[in-house]
């Protein structure tokens, strides 16, 4: 018998070889991210920390200069910079949503070394309230409002996650618009409670044959959400047009997402109980039913719009009909007009 052979190892591969596998390995994911660089939302995703609201626009470099543009960077500098637009530019608020708003557009393709040439005034306007700002240029509306952003700013900062990762998405493919808290309490004032379901969101906003306005996008009643929001799932087919003399028509499965903000509170329910009877369990069912609400404009009288709201309601006629009759005594006695009843 002849002993068995002993296993042979593979040999080395020649040094060349193995410091060209090398070079490759760490050439390919470099040369990956030199042409797809992810700091093209970087700058967007720090200004999204600090902002209360953030509006982008896409690029119009046909249309006249905004008001904006001019008021941040002249005459002159706007106008050339307006015209080299290719991409959505931004404007945006500050954490307390006070002051005048930023502008942050691109990173010029061209030096912008070269635009300012001959522009002494607007070198210095740039020197006093330009911020770099990962890829954009951040023009404050004075040196303090530069210095407050500046400080605010994180040198690092965690990639958006969940809803506002799906945020920059969509601010940085069209219009769109981003708000916090501070935002919506700013805009709404005191009924800003009442939106309790949507403290956070953005929506994408375009416009439809016949100056309709679309928008879609997600909202949270958490200030940061991680988790990703479900998807939307857009109607299918064309969308109904308003029937002539409204101003809005809104429909829902369920009123609970109007009312949650509302019926949540104490300080609201007891009244309710007291002088309309509506009290839980009528509340309950209220949240539940299906509705329609309409805006109409009023051609005469002190008020410039009624609303209209049609509900389905649980339960019978009668047992709905003593709310009903305190609501509208309480509207009268405030000069409104109410009429409607209640449908099984």
């Amino acid at each position: 018998m002849t002993p068995s052979a002993a296993p042979r190892l593979p040999r080395r591969p020649p040094l060349p070889l193995t410091s060209l596998a090398i070079l490759l390995l760490v050439a390919l994911p470099a040369w990956r991210l030199s042409r797809w660089p992810r700091p093209k939302a970087q700058g967007l995703e720090q200004l999204m920390a600090v902002s209360s609201l953030l509006q982008s626009f896409p690029a119009t470099p046909e249309r006249r200069l905004p008001v904006l543009w001019r008021e941040r960077l002249g005459e002159q500098l706007g106008a050339r910079l307006w015209r080299l637009q290719r991409r959505s530019w931004w404007q945006l608020w500050g954490p307390h949503a006070d002051g005048a708003p930023y502008l942050a557009i691109p990173q010029p393709s061209v030096s912008l070394g070269s635009l300012v040439q001959g522009l002494p005034a607007a070198r210095q306007l740039i020197e006093q309230r330009g911020l770099r700002v990962g890829n954009l240029l951040v023009l404050a509306p004075d040196p303090l409002a530069r210095r407050l952003l500046r400080d605010q700013l994180l040198p690092r900062q965690r990639p958006a996650r969940g809803l506002r990762r799906q945020c920059v998405e969509r601010l940085q493919a069209g219009q769109a618009v981003f708000w916090t808290p501070t935002a919506l309490g700013a805009l709404l004032g005191p009924i800003a409670p009442l939106f309790q379901r949507y403290q956070e969101g953005c929506l994408s906003l375009s416009l439809a044959p016949e100056n309709r306005l679309l928008w879609q996008g997600q909202t949270s009643a958490v200030d940061g959400l991680q988790a990703a929001p479900p998807a939307w799932n857009p109607p299918r087919g064309s969308l109904p047009d308003l029937e002539e003399g409204l101003l809005l028509e809104l429909r829902g499965s369920a009123l609970q997402p109007l009312l949650q903000g509302l019926v949540s509170r104490e300080l609201i329910r007891a009244p309710l109980s007291e002088r309309y009877g509506l009290d839980h369990q009528r509340l309950e069912r209220l949240e539940r039913a299906p509705f329609r609400l309409r805006l109409r404009p009023m051609q005469q009288g002190r008020f410039l719009a009624g609303m209209e709201l049609q509900l389905s309601l649980e339960g019978r006629p009668d047992d709905w009909q003593p709310v009903l009759r305190r609501i509208s005594d309480t509207l009268a006695a405030q000069e409104f007009k109410s009429g409607g009843g209640a449908n099984a």
